[in-house]
Parts: C-alpha cells; structure tokens; sequence
C-alpha cells in the first residue's frame, strides 16, 4: 500500500500557520504490512526546535527538495487526474511549492497492481508554464526517500538501492540512474517503539531546471533480491525546455514491462519499436498474446507499424487486454464511440464490465 500524502494546502489559514507541512506529493509505503518508506512522524512536540528544523522542513519528507530549501506552504497544490482501473491506479498532480525559485513540480505515481510503484517527477523551469518570473534556471535537486530501520545496500553502477532486513524489503531504483547520484544520510523518525536515526537516501542532481525523475518502487518478501532490468528506448529528441520523451523496457518479475512517458500529448512520437500520442503508457506483459495495457490521455498506439489503438478523440485514461483469446476488456470512463482497438479473433467486448456492441473491420474491433 502506497499513501500519497500533502499538508501543503489546508483549507484554514490558522491551521496552516500551525500545521501545515511542505511536503507535496509525500508518500508512505507499506508492503506485506510492514512500514518501508515512510514520513519521519512527529519527532518531538510541534514547537520543538527538532521540529522546526526536521519535521516541519521539506527535506524531512519522501518528495523532491530543490537548492536545500523548504517549498512553500499553502500554495496552488492540484491533482489534475485520478484513475483507479482494474490493473492500475495512476494520480498526476502539480505544486507551486517552489516557484518562488523559479521552478514547478510534477509528480505522477502509477501502480502496476499488485507489484510495483512507478514515481515521475518533472520539474520545469517557469518559461514551461508561462510564467515571467526571472530565474537562471540552475539548481539543485534531490529525490527524497526515509526508510524505517534498516541498513541499505546501494549498487554504485545501477544506483539501485536495497533495504536488507530478514522478512520484507523494498528495491528502489531509479530508471534514469546516469543522471543521478544517490547520497545517503541519516535523520530522525518515529517507529512504533521509539524515536531513531533511520537511513534515508537523496537521488542529487545538479543542472538547469526542466529536471526530470523516474523511480521505481519494488517491494519483496524474504531477502533474495529479485532481478530487474533496465532497458532505456530509443526516443525523440526534445528541445531542452520541455519534457523530454522517455521510455523504458522493464524485465521484473518473470516477464518485460513496458514504459512510457511523452513530452506532448499533440505530437505522434517514437520509442523504439514504438509510437504513441498521448502522457503516459504501461504495458504488462508486453511480449505475450495477452498484455494489458494503460494509456493516459491518448488517441494512437503501435507497435512496429502495427496500430493497436485509435481513437477519435483524447481518451482521458483507458485499459484494455485480450485475457482471453475471443473477449475483450475494456475500462475507461471517457467516450468510447469510434475507438478501434486491435483484437483478431474477438467475439465478445466487455466495456466496464458491461457487454458493449461492436463492429469488425479486419483485424480490428471498432465501437
């Protein structure tokens, strides 16, 4: 279980002077109900001076601090979407924490249930958002992470990095690791006992804003390790002042994943084998008869030439997979008029769990 947490936005001004925290986008992980990653808790009365410096301070929370400074509280925090569906849930939400310097945060989380987190952060400069606050644009960023008791195991190649305890553990890996340097540290935290030093670690980077993270969460029993594989595709370039275009294979778990991320949602762009228009794309399964599929804000899909999904309008989120070879699934909350999806041999579509009408026109199932 994943919380995504922010104090940063309460609705009373009194409770912000008093409790508010600038913490955007702050998660706790449990995972075989044990507590992973986790907010250090209150470290001491509200008033106390550790809480001031620590608890009450950005860099005391799981989110991205920028040039070691606290963002600012009580500001324009946002979620601009939500999706739960049936294989993934997915939040995109944006903070103005840290315009005061001259750079915005972006962070989405997407869920590939049960298995693993996907955390993409984006963080522009104000030209991105038309903004006309003056800045230089070089900073410094670092990724938050706190740990509840544990001594890490950090591969200094891969910039993977491992809790190591005897029953459950986390692997945190950053899919852009040859931007990142992991630094680890040491800081208060509550833990159902008592109050201790916990390792906590920050994925560094120093550059112009328009910085970008993707980090993988991938929580595991026992203390074999499992492998993961990083696959970096070949996508289109972008110009420096945008989202760059990112996309990954993902061999986890006995099987390849893939991910996408775009800078545009009006521009058809490639990754590898593939072209998509649209935010964000997660195939599970990605080399078997059966994947599923997530798309965010779309309209086109393919795959090495192959179109598997079109449709005439932007589809806000949908999935859809062929579990078995003659039905296919369908879950979206958007229009599905006119939306072809590539599905040889189907007999039967199921559209939110409803029988839905459908025509054929080759190999494609048009609704």
């Amino acid at each position: 279980m994943l919380k995504i947490l922010s104090r940063s936005s309460p609705s009373s001004s009194a409770w912000a002077n008093r409790r508010s925290h600038p913490d955007f986008g702050n998660f706790n992980l449990w995972a075989y109900g044990k507590p992973l990653i986790t907010d250090c808790g209150r470290t001491g009365p509200y008033e106390a001076d550790i809480s001031k410096r620590w608890y009450k301070q950005t860099i005391a929370h799981n989110t991205v601090m920028v040039d070691s400074r606290s963002m600012r509280k009580c500001v324009n925090n946002r979620i601009t979407q939500w999706w739960t569906g049936a294989e993934y849930d997915f939040v995109d939400a944006i903070s103005d924490g840290y315009r005061w310097i001259g750079v915005l945060h972006n962070r989405r989380v997407l869920f590939v249930k049960p298995d693993y987190w996907i955390i993409s952060d984006f963080l522009p400069g104000p030209s991105y958002y038309n903004s006309s606050f003056q800045t230089t644009g070089f900073h410094e960023f670092d990724w938050l992470a706190h740990f509840q008791p544990t001594t890490l195991q950090i591969n200094e190649k891969t910039k993977r990095i491992d809790t190591t305890n005897d029953d459950v553990n986390i692997a945190l890996v950053p899919l852009n690791f040859d931007e990142v340097q992991v630094k680890e540290s040491k800081g208060p935290t509550n833990t159902p006992t008592a109050m201790v030093e916990t390792p906590y670690i920050s994925l560094h980077q120093e550059r112009m804003a328009f910085v970008q993270y993707q980090v993988l969460l991938l929580p595991y029993e026992g203390t074999n390790a499992p492998d993961i594989g990083i696959t970096a595709m070949a996508a289109d370039k972008v110009d420096r002042a945008h989202r760059k275009n990112i996309g990954y294979e993902l061999s986890v778990l006995g099987r390849k994943d893939v991910f996408l991320e775009s800078s545009s949602t009006e521009e058809l762009a490639s990754y590898g084998d593939y072209k998509f228009r649209g935010a964000v794309a997660h195939i599970r399964n990605a080399e078997k008869k059966q994947a599923h599929y997530l798309l965010l804000d779309a309209d086109y899909f393919a795959y090495k030439g192959n179109m598997l999904f079109s449709s005439p309008q932007t589809v806000k989120a949908v999935e859809f997979s062929t579990l078995k070879p003659s039905e296919l699934r369908i879950q979206t909350e958007s229009n599905t008029s006119g939306i072809k999806i590539y599905a040889p041999g189907v007999t039967k579509v199921l559209v939110n769990n409803k029988e839905h009408k459908f025509s054929r026109k080759n190999h494609y199932v048009v609704l």
